[in-house]
């Protein structure tokens, strides 16, 4: 392609990809102070227990208000010449829809009257099963070592891609332990993902559905996360975890699991942090989720830096940084041990709801709840 049809296409990629971003994180968070009332009004409210961080009770089902910012965001690209064709010859945006609607459904009815920890699983499994359904599953399997793909046939492809799902929406959920913890991390990921996979080729051109639903997940993230950062305001509840936990699934499963063409580098960093640990060795709230943060934008670098930079600069800056974030990590730890042997803050406890060092929680790290 001609250079500067190569620079207006991305241009117009880049201006596609924002609006889609844009709308989504303002749809999310113009409708989360509507469902902030809704969730009053219906008694959605998650009560304070010695096995969850937060001192007040707060209204919870925010994920309703990222369902509202999803349907806003793809439903713009559905209006937009650029995605027309992945539109056209993709499942996976409407399978989004179909499978986040019904999940958002499921956390609801456990946000409102709590359901059995079986009984969710039954439900997950049967919505990953309509995502099968759908036409959305694991087809190909890529091994960067060997850089070769391996076509996955269809005795297995069901089971794994019902196995994934569950995974990662139960990975996700489990993540959502402090306030603004889950969707700046979903967030960080998601925008890794997008910066990959909108330079790894697609069957449909430019636009890539896998690169489309990166950016949707981190555009309600971020439209969610001003009412979600501590103090929240609102939790997004299992409404919210398992929809962002379905995005990301869908979102890997289109981009690495159904590409025939294997991917240029970089890796979707969700991670899992015992985030009550940080808050046993003394970090405040923010400053617990803020460190998350950043370990999942290192890790999410590190992707990123494998795939794209090649040289021992990318290495020296990676190790680094992960010295440098180990250190700030424990230095609470370290300062708070002196001579004889004490230490100012004992296992166990969390800070009070102004992110200092408080009262012990005894069944803090026995739950990832709030």
């Amino acid at each position: 392609m001609p250079r500067g049809n190569r620079a207006l296409t991305l241009a117009a990629a880049v201006i596609a990809y924002l609006w889609v971003f844009l709308v989504s994180a303002g749809a999310t968070f113009l409708a989360t102070p509507l469902v902030r009332l809704l969730a009053v009004r219906v008694g959605a409210i998650d009560e304070p227990s010695d096995r969850k961080v937060h001192p007040r009770a707060t209204p919870t089902m925010g994920g309703v208000a990222m369902w509202v910012g999803l349907l806003a965001g793809l439903g713009l690209s559905r209006t937009l010449p650029f995605f027309g064709p992945m539109n056209r010859g993709s499942s996976e945006p409407l399978a989004a829809v179909v499978t986040c609607t019904l999940f958002v459904a499921l956390g609801a009815v456990d946000d409102l009257k709590g359901i059995r920890a079986l009984t969710k699983l039954t439900g997950q499994i049967f919505i990953a099963g309509v995502l099968v359904l759908m036409g959305v599953q694991i087809v190909y399997l890529f091994f960067p070592g060997s850089f070769q793909i391996v076509y996955v046939g269809p005795d297995l492809a069901v089971p794994y891609t019902i196995l994934w799902v569950v995974a990662i929406v139960n990975a996700v959920n489990l993540v959502d332990g402090l306030d603004g913890l889950a969707a700046g991390m979903v967030a960080i990921a998601a925008g890794s993902f997008f910066a990959y996979m909108v330079r790894t080729p697609s069957l449909f051109g430019e636009a890539s559905a896998a690169a489309l639903l990166a950016c949707v997940t981190a555009g309600v993230c971020l439209g969610f996360l001003p009412w979600n950062f501590h103090p929240a305001r609102i939790f997004m509840g299992d409404t919210g975890s398992m929809l962002l936990g379905m995005l990301v699934a869908i979102s890997t499963l289109s981009g690495v699991a159904r590409n025939p063409i294997p991917p240029v580098g970089g890796d979707f960093a969700v991670i899992l942090i015992l985030h009550h640990r940080l808050l046993e060795i003394g970090h405040g709230y923010r400053q617990a989720v803020l460190l998350m943060y950043l370990w999942s934008v290192l890790i999410a670098a590190s992707g990123l830096a494998v795939g794209f930079i090649d040289g021992r600069l990318a290495a020296g800056a990676v190790m680094l940084g992960a010295v440098v974030l180990f250190l700030v990590t424990a230095l609470p730890r370290l300062a708070d041990r002196r001579p004889d042997g004490g230490e100012g803050l004992a296992a166990g406890s969390a800070p009070d709801a102004s992110g200092a060092p408080g009262q012990r929680l005894p069944g803090a790290s026995s739950e990832p709840g709030k």
